[in-house]
C-alpha cells in the first residue's frame, strides 16, 4: 500500500521511502547551511581572525537578502528550479572557498553566495515538506530541515576545533569541499524531486496534484486513499484562497508572534556567537579539546531523537520543557562569567562546560519542532510571507549576538538569553498548542487562539 494507504484521521498514515527521497535535495542543502550558520557562531577558520566581522556577519545578511528575493521568486518559478538554483550558488561558493582559502574577502564573498542559496530555499523548502508529507508524519517531514542543519553544525564545529592550525590544507579546503560535493549531490537528486500538489491547486490543476500524490507513492499509482487525500487538500487550498486579505492578516498576527518568540529568538539562542566564546575560553583553561566533538555529537542526539518520536509523543510539551532547561542553564553560566577570577580557574570552566554540552543536547532536542510549527502557523495566502519574516528575524537576532560578544564570555548577553528564554518557555505553554496528527487546517485554526493550554491532541 502506498504512502497515502492506511486509513487515519487524516486519510494517511505511513510514510515510506519515495517521499522522502523527495526532501533529499533540501537535506543536502541545508548540511551546506549548517556548516555556514557554525562559521557565523564562531566555529571558524583560525585563518579569519575574530575581529574580522563582515565575515561572521556576511552569511547571516546573505539569508535575508534570499529569503526576500525567494518571495517573488516562489511565485514565477518552480521549486525545483528554485532548489537547482541554490544547489549551483553553493557550488559556486564552495569553489571559492577550496580556491582562495586564504582570502578573506573572497571568503566573504563566497559566503553571501551560500547565504542566498540558503534564504532562497528555507521557506519554500518547508512549506513543499508541509504539504506533500502525510499529516502524522509531518513533523519527521519538516523536522528534517533543523536535523540537516545540525549535522552540518556538527561536521564545521569538529573540523574547526581539532584541525591542526600549522596544516597546510585548511578548514576553509575541506569546507569548500564539502560545499562542492554537496552541491553536486543536491543537483543530481533533483531527479527525484516532486512538486507540491498545493501549488497546482492554487491554479486549479486537479490532475496534476493527483499526478504528484501519485508520484509520492511507492508503488507509485492513484489510489482510493490517494483521492481522499487530494480532496482534504483542496478543501484547504478552498477554504485559505477564500479568505480576504484582512482576514488572512487577522489570522496571521497572533501566530506570528508566537513564531517569532518561538523559532527566530530561541532557535537563534541555540547557535548563538556568544555561547562559542564561552565554551572556547573553557577548553583554553581546562584544557577538554574533546569538548566541542562531544558537544556536537550530543546536539545531533537530540535532533535525531526528537525526529524519532515527534509524530508520536506531540512537540508541544518537549518544547517547553527543552526551552526551559535551556534557560535554565544559561543563568548560572551567566553568573560564572560575570567573575573575571571564574574565567581563570579550572574547576569553574570545567562546570562550563558541562552546561555548555547540555546546552547542546537541549538545543538538538528543541531545533526540529520549530521547523514543524512555523510550516503549520500562517494561512495559505500569508504564509510565505509571514515564514520569511520569520527567517529574517532570526537572522537579526544573530547579528545583535555578534555585535554583543566580545571575545572574553559575556555575562550579560547570556543572563539576557536566559530570563528571554524562561519568559518564553512560560508564555508559549499557554499560547502553544498540540499539532501532533492534525492537518495543517486543523493546526493553524489552533495556532490562531492565544490560550491553547487546554488544547491537548
Amino acid at each position: 500500500m502506498g504512502v497515502f494507504g492506511e486509513k487515519s484521521q487524516t486519510g494517511s498514515r505511513s510514510f515510506k521511502q519515495f517521499q522522502l527521497s523527495s526532501l533529499s535535495t533540501g537535506f543536502l542543502i541545508f548540511i551546506s547551511a549548517g556548516m555556514g550558520l557554525a562559521q557565523s557562531a564562531g566555529w571558524s577558520d583560525h585563518h579569519v581572525p575574530v575581529q574580522h566581522l563582515h565575515f561572521y556577519y556576511s552569511w547571516l545578511i546573505a539569508v535575508i537578502m534570499g529569503a526576500l528575493l525567494s518571495l517573488p521568486l516562489r511565485n514565477i518559478l518552480p521549486r525545483k528550479f528554485l532548489m537547482g538554483i541554490s544547489s549551483v550558488f553553493i557550488l559556486a561558493g564552495g569553489i571559492i572557498f577550496v580556491s582562495l582559502s586564504h582570502n578573506v574577502d573572497a571568503l566573504i564573498a563566497s559566503r553571501y553566495l551560500n547565504g542566498v542559496a540558503i534564504g532562497l530555499m528555507t521557506v519554500p523548502y518547508l512549506m513543499h515538506a508541509s504539504e506533500i508529507s502525510p499529516d502524522n508524519c509531518r513533523g519527521l517531514a519538516t523536522g528534517l530541515e533543523q536535523f540537516a542543519v545540525t549535522v552540518g553544525m556538527a561536521i564545521q564545529t569538529i573540523a574547526s576545533s581539532q584541525w591542526n592550525a600549522k596544516s597546510c590544507f585548511t578548514v576553509n579546503c575541506f569546507h569548500g569541499i564539502m560545499d562542492t560535493i554537496l552541491a553536486v549531490l543536491s543537483l543530481a537528486s533533483l531527479y527525484y524531486f516532486i512538486e507540491s500538489p498545493v501549488d497546482f491547486l492554487r491554479f486549479g490543476d486537479d490532475a496534476a496534484a493527483l499526478d504528484c500524490l501519485a508520484a509520492l507513492q511507492r508503488p507509485q499509482g492513484a489510489t482510493m486513499a490517494t483521492h481522499r487525500r487530494l480532496v482534504e487538500l483542496k478543501d484547504y487550498v478552498l477554504e485559505h484562497s477564500n479568505l480576504s486579505i484582512m482576514e488572512s492578516l487577522k489570522r496571521s498576527s497572533l501566530p506570528l508572534v508566537k513564531m517569532i518568540l518561538y523559532r527566530s529568538t530561541i532557535l537563534a539562542f541555540t547557535s548563538s556567537m556568544v555561547l562559542t566564546v564561552v565554551a572556547n575560553i573553557a577548553v583554553r583553561v581546562n584544557g577538554a579539546t574533546w569538548s566541542p566533538v562531544l558537544g556536537a555529537l550530543l546536539h545531533i542526539f537530540g535532533s535525531c531523537l526528537t525526529l524519532a518520536v515527534v509524530d508520536k509523543l506531540g512537540r508541544k510539551i518537549p518544547s517547553i520543557i527543552w526551552i526551559l532547561c535551556m534557560g535554565a542553564l544559561l543563568m548560572p553560566a551567566a553568573v560564572i562569567m560575570g567573575y573575571l577570577e571564574n574565567v581563570l580557574n579550572v574547576a569553574k570552566m570545567r562546570t562550563i562546560t558541562s552546561i555548555w554540552l547540555s546546552i547542546q543536547l537541549f538545543a538538538g532536542l528543541f531545533a526540529a519542532n520549530t521547523s514543524t510549527y512555523v510550516s503549520e502557523a500562517f494561512p495559505l495566502r500569508t504564509k510565505s510571507y509571514c515564514m520569511t519574516l520569520c527567517v529574517i528575524v532570526e537572522q537579526i537576532i544573530r547579528i545583535i549576538i555578534i555585535a554583543r560578544a566580545d571575545y572574553y564570555g559575556s555575562d550579560i548577553s547570556l543572563m539576557a538569553m536566559s530570563i528571554i528564554a524562561m519568559i518564553a518557555g512560560a508564555c508559549l505553554l499557554v499560547m502553544l498548542p498540540e499539532t501532533r496528527k492534525t492537518t495543517l487546517k486543523e493546526a493553524q485554526d489552533s495556532l490562531r487562539f492565544f490560550f491553547n493550554f487546554g488544547r491537548q491532541d
